[in-house]
């Protein structure tokens, strides 16, 4: 049997502003049966501690077949500091490993119930979202009840990962904007200004007054992207979003994210009075996540196929290996309260602009995307 062991890809490599640490010199070699992986956890806060696990890598670089038989640096309560070591028996988890890219992913994790400030890249100095981790598990993705493209009803088993409690606002996104110096890239908008509240004004982009904690809105799928990118983060795919929109591991069978009344949790056209509102006004779903039903239609990473539930992976799918019109969930204040439930999957062009979704900051700890609540992302 030959391996092939490759430099390891780090979900957290360059993101030290975002969770207070960094994770570098991540190094792996081979040792008979088994592989020695080695990184320095560094910077962490007030003797922070963190879970650290290990992953074959997979597709759109979220975490393929977690490593079991590990040792070492591993696990909750790993603290700060250098030639931190995990040790795999490869054995115990797989027949063979073999292959001309064999390559892994390693996550540190704030400790359960961590709420964590996130912060932009380019000027670490602006405060970023609030995040709340979302602890991940087994859930029956899809609706019995709902369009053909809601179904069938599937088990979807998701790793842990991040989203942003509220939806992206108006001052947030103009902090982006300001970091780049732009609001386009390659000839694509990233935001439609005159749809939107923010403008260009001597050269600065600024919310309009009274609209800083609205929502970003009138976002292409790249401008939701973009932003997630610049924080560290990637937009959350429309398994996580669902999970997380129906609680999580708290999962109740709500009609609405949180609630069977949509009064409570959400606006639409029956109370929205023709316009998105100021994000955290309604109550939270069980997870503490805002605006999960309504207000805007908030952009996922997946490329969308009617009947990608036929035959999606069970483990952490990120939808079709393609390229496409993207999916969009949630809702808006425009629509009726149909289209709030957390299972209504709705399908757009990537580069349109409308005043009716946004980004609200879905994210999870790694260099990729997620924006409803990231958009709001996942980094």
């Amino acid at each position: 049997m030959k391996w092939w062991i490759l430099p390891l890809m780090l979900l957290l490599q360059g993101l030290g502003p975002v969770l207070g640490q960094e994770v570098t010199n991540v190094q792996a070699q081979q040792q008979g049966n088994k592989i020695i992986i080695t990184y320095d956890l560094l910077h962490a806060p007030g003797g922070a501690s963190f879970t650290v696990e290990a992953y074959l890598s997979s597709e759109y670089e979220q975490q393929g077949l977690r490593l079991n038989s590990v040792s070492g640096d591993v696990g909750p309560g790993v603290e700060a500091g250098e030639q931190k070591v995990i040790v795999w028996d490869v054995l115990r988890d797989v027949d063979q490993l073999e292959g001309e890219h064999i390559s892994f992913v390693v996550r540190a994790i704030a400790e359960e119930g961590s709420a964590l400030p996130l912060q932009g890249k380019q000027q670490p100095s602006i405060a970023g979202p609030e995040m709340v981790k979302v602890t991940g598990g087994r859930f029956r993705m899809g609706s019995r009840r709902g369009k053909g493209n809601e179904q069938p009803e599937h088990w979807v088993r998701l790793n842990d990962f991040y989203l942003s409690r509220y939806e992206t606002t108006n001052e947030q996104y103009c902090d982006f904007l300001n970091a780049m110096g732009t609001h386009q890239q390659q000839g694509i908008s990233w935001i439609n200004l005159r749809e939107s509240r923010i403008r260009l004004v001597n050269g600065r982009y600024r919310p309009q007054k009274g609209y800083e904690r609205h929502p970003a809105r009138a976002l292409s799928w790249y401008g939701a992207r973009a932003y997630c990118h610049w924080l560290g983060g990637r937009l959350p795919t429309e398994a996580e979003w669902e999970y997380a929109a129906r609680g999580g591991r708290y999962e109740e069978d709500w009609l609405y994210s949180g609630s069977n009344k949509v009064q409570e949790v959400g606006w639409y056209e029956g109370n929205a009075r023709g316009r998105p509102q100021q994000v955290g006004q309604k109550a939270p779903n069980a997870l503490g996540l805002y605006d999960m039903s309504g207000n805007l239609w908030e952009w996922v990473y997946d490329v969308y196929d009617r009947h990608y539930y036929r035959h999606s992976p069970a483990y952490n799918p990120s939808g079709p290996d393609q390229e496409g019109y993207r999916v969009l969930r949630g809702g808006s204040f425009e629509v009726e309260k149909w289209y709030l439930r957390p299972t209504y999957r709705l399908r757009l062009p990537p580069k349109l602009l409308r005043p009716y979704w946004g980004a609200a900051v879905p994210w999870t700890p790694e260099d990729g995307t997620s924006l409803k609540h990231f958009v709001s992302c996942v980094p």
